[in-house]
């Protein structure tokens, strides 16, 4: 599931290059489904839509980029739940672990 959002977030990445909105729609609605099964995915994905409403080429561009390469290279703990995500219980896990909802910006 992640490794599709992330391929999905990576196409995204390209179409706001090329200020393909249309296409970036039919990949957002594709993603909103996806997010449906992952807590993380659905909260990270409230992010990018918010860039992806606004129009913001650059802040969507770098954002799906940067949630792309993330999901695909990242380490799951084995004690995660897919089902459930609460953002102040990633800090009590090391920072390599922890599913963030907006790559770049600090947790607080």
């Amino acid at each position: 599931m992640e490794l599709r959002a992330a391929l999905l977030q990576e196409q995204a990445h390209v179409a706001a290059r090329e200020e393909n909105w249309g296409r970036i729609d039919q990949i957002m609605a594709e993603l909103e489904g996806l997010a449906q099964n992952s807590a993380w995915i659905k909260l990270s994905f409230e992010r990018l839509k918010y860039y992806s409403t606004k129009r913001s080429r650059e802040e969507f561009s770098k954002e799906a980029h940067y949630k792309s390469t993330r999901m695909r290279s990242r380490s799951v703990s084995r004690d995660e739940n897919i089902k459930s995500y609460s953002p102040d219980a990633e800090v009590h896990i090391p920072s390599y672990l922890r599913r963030k909802l907006e790559q770049g910006k600090k947790q607080s």
